[in-house]
């Protein structure tokens, strides 16, 4: 398991091994490189004796490097070398001269990959390698390198080689014959990948070819329980898989042989035949349980394993398997390819079932019990007895006794006939009836048992009671009276009305078992109880207290106090002043629901606002005319009722202020200045300038005229937002009034945008590219279009420095501009525009397709570019892209290419290119991916059918990836299945109608670079089955006759009627027609149970068609 040699050695070995090299010995078979070994020549035992031999010439412990001078064969030393040697003894040819990865062999003709896998864990290496047959060609790799090995064998837990060199010293070749590695030690060691091969033309006799069937008997029930764990097999549902140990009916089977040798196996439990799922031919199908249809899935051969049995079904090769070997209960039941392990072995443990007791009966009459009494019998775990009124199985039973225990039944039956029996039963609901018994209970004379009295009717103070006695035999009932009891009144008085301040009471002393009255007392009247309110004053009426009773609800009033008036508004005052506006502010007046605000003007007082709470203490006048006096009025008001209660008003004097100037603008005038301008205010002396800089408001100039209308501001920093405000003034006789404030933001320059360029473009698209503005938010991308400018992107980031402008038209000159933009404070600026001018490619061909055109061709075809010179078309390979041919005009519109290998996807492009005044413009590549061709998909055939479903198979294609299977429904083609492996070489289509032709295809496909390639089509037509009978049912004539009915089939000529007896289905009638629907089998045994099955046929002409099989199981009567 090392690395090779140097080359040195190995040449020197080599040339030893010239020298040196001699035939196998005397008693191995001379089987040289060029000896063939066809399939007709080779068998499973020459494999067998070759290896024995073989082992023998190059023992276990022996050193490789002793043969062939150094252990060198063909070129190939240590692991290699060997296992190709003995590959080449088994088979007569070459496995392969070389791998293509250190786990993967070269390919080669004489061998076929069963698999590959590079993520190595116990699962992935138990599923490749337990399928491995003697003489299978591994090769693996570890982490010292690769290692390849010849299998001798695999079971459920190691894989058995035979190899050379498998330690780690690079000085010994140990042969190593019949080593067992465990899976999971053999996934651990080669972690990086394994490959399985086997030899093409290996040998497909069966295993079983030499084996004798077993026959163990029929009809009879038995645990099956695996050898390797003593647990039965059981169903879930109907799934099959391994219990505990368990007596119970899901875990025992019915075996009845059929005349093939076969055994079908019945569950107890589903009463289900023990079934492979979809007739399945594969290692590890599922194991179930299924309705019996007699298919090969469900006939099972037994073939003697030591103490044990294999168990074969009859569809595949296959045999039983508890699956990845479990043990414990829940592992899944499948099938495998034949080891022999105790997976694979099971023992068949038959029950005994009970036998038939012996029953009599002493009849007691209608009114004595009759007692059932019967002998004991054998493995029975409990009776059942069965009772009818009449006639056996005349309607339901009268009585059934489930479960009886020990001997002896006893039970009371009315007047008339009857008929009965006792079943035996086991755990597994096997039975056998005893002999039948008739009786007739006569009517009898009561003797009457009367029990206790019981209460009817209980008496009252006034009123008799009644009470009775029931015979417990015939229920004659006996009554009798009981005196009434009389009134019972109570020492204590009870209150029947409460006294009140304005009615008497009553009390009285009552009987206490009913509502009778005695010594009837009135009660005096009770003084009144006051509750106490006061009632406050308001704006329209006196305060009071009022005394109200609680009981009667007399009510008086005292201690009046006088009503409240509302207290004038106060704190009126001007809370802010504008050159057009006064917002007025007041007190809060607790006692008021709102004010009353009013302007003088024109003359008289005018309602301005009116509040609706007293919790709104301003009110903003606007629409005023600065540098003006206005006078207002406030008052509070009440609303009680519908009335409004007014308070006294509060007045109040005040003046706008002077107007400000009409424009205030701002202008960048550099990187560290900004200009301020303004219109003048003829009201005003003069103006203050003013600056937010520091978190503050700062004066930066106070003109001494109002003529002044200009200031500068300087020293700023580049790309940055101010804030600035001006006020005006005006100042008479010393006084100064000033107006609001008017503001607005500036910002300093900051750079443009530089080196505007094309960086990319196509026949619809130009991709534009600038350098970044540190100072800039973002920038704005224009185009000139329909006569002006249009935006077309604004960018977020400043770090955004391409642009694509996509959806242009080929071969056309386009202009752009681009300006950088700076957003502060709420305000954007930009920069100057940069312009540019380009141009979009010119277009390439409309079309650009692919085709087969064989196993190492295919050709390119595209459509002709009127604007194009010429076309140049490329492929890719050797990891770079080639020029295969450059046309000499826009008129040659196909190339083959040729030289390629088969089954493989190709990368091919195309450009177009246009020459003018020597000057050549190209467009875009158009890019494809073409195959070349494949094996078609062959052996295409019906595997089996049904009414109902149709198995297609066909041979396998061993370059595909999978199948693509089709029906033809509706008009057209629809895929019902895809496969994901080649090794899929059947499929099975349901659903489908009784005696109907349909009509399929099938295709390989084959998926690589991303690209999937298909074969050609393979079709056929198939037709189901006729459609069976609907209805089969089974009764008891006699016991000795059974009577079969069944609906008729009008698809069909005649029926087939058949027997299960001698361990074989023996027809027992062939109708002449499709209207006889009867048929009664005769000559039987008393109270025994058979088996049955029909099935309808269609003759035409020479041709006859058979349906399915509809099957059943009728008993004689006991």
């Amino acid at each position: 398991m090392k690395l090779k040699r140097t080359l040195a050695a190995v040449v020197a070995a080599v040339m030893a091994f010239t020298a040196v090299a001699t035939p196998l010995g005397d008693n191995l078979p001379a089987v040289r490189d060029s000896v063939s070994i066809t399939a007709e020549a080779l068998s499973v035992g020459d494999i067998d004796n070759k290896m024995q031999q073989l082992s023998q010439k190059y023992p276990n412990g022996a050193n490789w490097q002793n043969y062939f001078g150094g252990g060198y064969y063909q070129g190939a030393s240590q692991c290699f070398g060997f296992a190709r040697f003995i590959f080449n003894q088994l088979f007569g040819c070459d496995v392969a001269k070389s791998y293509s990865a250190y786990y993967k062999l070269s390919s080669n003709q004489n061998v076929n990959c069963l698999g590959t896998i590079t993520s190595c864990n116990y699962t992935s290496a138990y599923n490749l390698l337990r399928q491995a047959k003697k003489g299978d060609f591994i090769q693996a790799q570890s982490s010292y390198g690769p290692h390849s090995m010849i299998v001798v064998g695999a079971d459920n837990n190691n894989i058995y080689i035979y190899d050379a060199n498998w330690d780690t010293s690079p000085s010994t070749d140990v042969i190593r014959y019949n080593a067992a590695i465990s899976y999971s030690k053999f996934a651990s060691t080669f972690s990086y990948g394994i490959s399985l091969y086997r030899y093409n033309n290996y040998p497909s006799e069966t295993w079983y070819g030499n084996r004798n069937v077993e026959n163990i008997g029929t009809g009879f029930y038995a645990n099956i329980i695996n050898a390797y764990s003593s647990k039965p097999v059981a169903v879930n549902g109907t799934n099959v898989e391994l219990a505990d140990p368990t007596s119970e009916k899901h875990a025992v089977w019915y075996f009845e042989r059929r005349d093939d040798g076969s055994y079908k196996i019945t569950n107890c439990k589903n009463n289900q035949a023990l079934d492979v799922k979809g007739c399945s031919a594969e290692p590890e199908a599922n194991v179930q349980t299924y309705e019996s249809n007699d298919t090969d899935a469900q006939r099972w051969f037994l073939y003697r394993s030591g103490d044990g049995y294999l168990l074969r079904p009859k569809c595949a090769d296959n045999v039983l398997d508890a699956h990845n070997g479990g043990t414990t209960a829940g592992t899944n039941i499948k099938t495998w390819i034949l080891n022999e392990s105790g997976a694979q072995v099971y023992k068949i443990w038959k029950l005994n079932v009970p036998s038939a007791s012996k029953v009599s009966v002493k009849v007691g009459t209608s009114y004595t019990p009759t007692v059932f009494t019967w002998t004991a019998t054998s493995d029975t775990t409990e009776y059942t007895v069965k009772i009818w009124k009449g006639k056996l199985w005349a309607g339901d039973p009268y009585h059934i006794k489930w479960g009886a225990t020990g001997f002896t039944y006893s039970i009371q039956l009315p007047e008339g006939h009857y008929e009965a029996y006792v079943d035996s039963c086991n755990t597994f609901s096997v039975t056998k009836s005893s002999n039948n018994v008739s009786f007739d209970v006569v009517k009898g004379e009561c003797p009457h048992s009367y029990g206790a009295w019981s209460v009817v009717t209980y008496p009252t103070c006034t009123a008799q009671g009644e009470e009775k006695q029931v015979c417990s035999i015939c229920q004659k009932v006996n009554t009798r009276k009981t005196k009434a009891l009389g009134h019972n009144y109570s020492s204590e008085w009870t209150i029947d009305k409460q006294a009140t301040c304005s009615a008497e009471g009553s009390k009285s002393k009552h009987c206490t078992r009913c509502d009778a009255k005695t010594e009837v007392t009135v009660i005096p009247k009770t003084a009144h109880s006051y509750k106490t309110t006061v009632v406050a004053p308001t704006l329209t009426s006196q305060g009071y207290t009022v005394h109200e009773c609680t009981v009667c609800h007399y009510s008086y009033k005292d201690s009046y106090t006088s009503q409240i008036t509302l207290p004038a508004v106060t704190g009126v005052k001007v809370k802010t002043q504008g050159s057009t506006s006064f917002t007025l502010a007041w007190d809060k007046n607790a006692s008021a629901n709102g004010y009353v605000v009013e302007q003088y003007s024109g003359g008289k007082w005018t309602q301005i606002a009116k509040t609706s709470s007293n919790a709104t203490v301003t009110y903003t006048v606007n629409g005023l005319k600065a540098d003006t006096t206005y006078t207002f009025r406030i008052n509070g008001y009440v609303v009680s009722g519908t009335t409004e209660y007014s308070g006294e008003y509060t007045r109040l004097a005040a003046k706008t202020r002077i107007a400000n100037v009409g424009t205030f603008k701002g202008s960048t005038v550099s990187g560290s200045a900004v200009k301020l301008d303004w219109s003048k205010n003829d009201k005003a002396t003069g103006y203050v300038i003013e600056q937010y800089k520091g978190g503050k408001w700062t004066a930066l100039a106070t003109t001494k005229n109002n003529t002044t209308l200009t200031f500068t501001v300087k020293g700023l920093a580049s790309a940055t937002v101010y804030s600035f405000r001006i006020k005006s003034f005006r100042t008479v006789n010393g006084k100064t009034d000033y107006s609001e404030y008017t503001s607005l933001k500036a910002a300093t320059s900051f750079g443009g945008v530089n080196n505007l360029t094309v960086k990319s473009y196509t026949a619809s698209a130009i991709t534009l590219a600038w350098n970044k503005n540190a100072s800039a938010s973002g920038y704005v991308v224009e185009q000139y279009k329909g006569g002006k400018w249009v935006q077309i992107v604004k960018t977020s980031s400043n770090a955004t420095v391409t642009y694509t402008v996509n959806g242009l038209k080929a071969d056309t000159t386009y202009t752009f501009r681009v300006r950088a933009y700076k957003t502060a404070a709420g305000k954007t600026i930009y920069s100057e525009y940069t312009r540019l001018a380009a141009k979009t490619r010119i277009a390439n061909v409309g079309t650009f397709k692919g085709s087969t055109v064989s196993d190492s061709a295919v050709k390119l075809d595209w459509s002709k570019n009127d604007k194009a010179s010429g076309y140049i078309i490329e492929q890719y390979k050797g990891g770079k892209w080639t020029a295969l041919a450059t046309t000499k005009n826009n008129a040659t519109l196909t190339f083959t290419v040729k030289g390629l290998a088969s089954a493989t996807v190709y990368s091919f492009r195309i450009k177009s290119f246009r020459t003018v005044n020597d000057k050549t413009d190209y467009s875009e590549y158009t890019s494809l991916k073409a195959a070349t061709s494949f094996g078609n998909l062959s052996g295409l055939a019906v595997k089996s059918y049904t009414a109902s479903a149709i198995t297609l198979a066909w041979n396998k294609n061993a370059s595909a990836n999978g199948y693509i299977i089709e029906q033809y429904k509706g008009g057209k083609w629809v895929q019902i299945a895809k496969t994901a492996s080649n090794a899929v070489v059947s499929y099975t289509v349901t659903g489908l109608a009784a005696d109907t032709t349909y009509t399929f295809r099938v295709r390989a496909y084959k998926t690589a670079a991303g690209k999937t390639i298909y074969s050609e089509y393979a079709r056929l037509a198939a037709k189901t089955r006729i459609a069976k009978v609907a209805t089969f049912t089974g009764s008891a004539v006699s016991a000795s006759a059974v009577k079969l009915d069944w609906r008729k089939n009008d698809k069909a000529t005649g029926y087939v009627i058949e027997q299960y007896k001698g361990g074989k289905w023996t027809v027992l009638a062939t109708t002449k027609n499709n209207t006889t629907l009867t048929f009664t089998v005769k000559g039987l045994a008393k109270g025994t149970t058979y088996s049955f099955r029909i099935k309808a046929f269609r003759k035409t002409g020479s041709t006859t068609e058979f349906s399915e099989y509809s099957g059943l199981k009728a008993a004689t009567r006991k």
